[in-house]
């Protein structure tokens, strides 16, 4: 992801925007702080953006299963939420001149949007299976 903020800072600004889990802080104090160590640490003006994901929880654990076979929307990783959909929709009112998505769980809220989009470049950095493998070690 590094190598791609260091092209991305050299032609414009950046906005940031985060589906991060639900105990994650997300006061105006933690994301200013966050804000800044992304700052620092790419060294460029970073505008970041963090929004709480949310649980499929309302359906049984059944339904949440089933309904994942036949949409891919609907699979717990690639779930949107409207909370999230609308924190997209605002950082999009932005009106970036490209979207840089990093990995395809934030690319299914992107493919989601019901508005014409600017170039919209995808970083899948690792294939999805190993990713897996290691995330249920």
């Amino acid at each position: 992801m590094s190598l791609f903020i260091d092209a991305i800072k050299e032609i414009g600004e950046i906005d940031m925007l985060f589906f991060v889990p639900p105990e994650t802080q997300v006061s105006l104090e933690a994301i200013a702080q966050t804000e800044r160590t992304f700052s620092e640490h790419w060294q460029t003006k970073i505008n970041l953006f963090l929004c709480p994901k949310e649980e499929q929880n309302s359906l049984p654990k059944w339904r949440q299963q089933w309904d994942g076979i036949f949409n891919f929307f609907k699979q717990s990783d690639f779930f949107i939420s409207p909370q999230q959909m609308q924190a997209l929709e605002e950082c999009l009112s932005r009106k970036p001149d490209a979207i840089f998505v990093h990995r395809l769980s934030s690319m299914s809220a992107v493919m989601q949007v019901q508005q014409s989009l600017p170039p919209v470049f995808l970083d899948l950095d690792d294939i999805e299976h190993i990713s897996f493998m290691r995330q249920i070690r």
